[in-house]
């Protein structure tokens, strides 16, 4: 059984775990979207990633980003899924306004909204 102090395997401290989830979110916010390679219907294209998932969701909707209340840095708010987005286009962007579901599977809408010049990458989060 392990010790109450113990800390979260392959990390050494909340800075670098904190680190490594930063790292992997920006990794995936900021990642350029490419047509797939797959032919399509010939009516719309296909694009390799998502535009918009439950990974998008910012890490301080996620985790309680403070040291003294959250050591480990577990994950207080699961995100299952992000779906049923409206689209908008204004003032040259687009807007997207979601709703999430929790690993709960209980969905809720806080107005999530995400903007981006381009319709299909650089949603680079949800803000409320």
């Amino acid at each position: 059984m392990p010790q109450p102090d113990a800390k979260p395997l392959g990390y050494d401290s909340f800075d670098a775990r904190l680190r490594a989830l930063t790292d992997a979110y920006d990794a995936l916010a900021n990642a350029p979207n490419d047509i797939a390679a797959e032919p399509g219907n010939g009516v719309y294209q296909r694009w390799r990633r998502p535009v918009l998932t439950a990974a998008h969701t910012p890490l301080a909707w996620r985790y309680d980003l403070n040291p003294a209340t959250n050591p480990r840095l577990l994950e207080r708010l699961g995100v299952n899924a992000a779906f049923n987005a409206g689209a908008l286009y204004r003032d040259g962007k687009h807007h997207l306004v979601v709703r999430l579901e929790g690993v709960d599977r209980k969905s809720f809408s806080p107005s999530p909204k995400a903007k981006a010049a381009s319709i299909v990458s650089g949603f680079a989060s949800l803000r409320s």
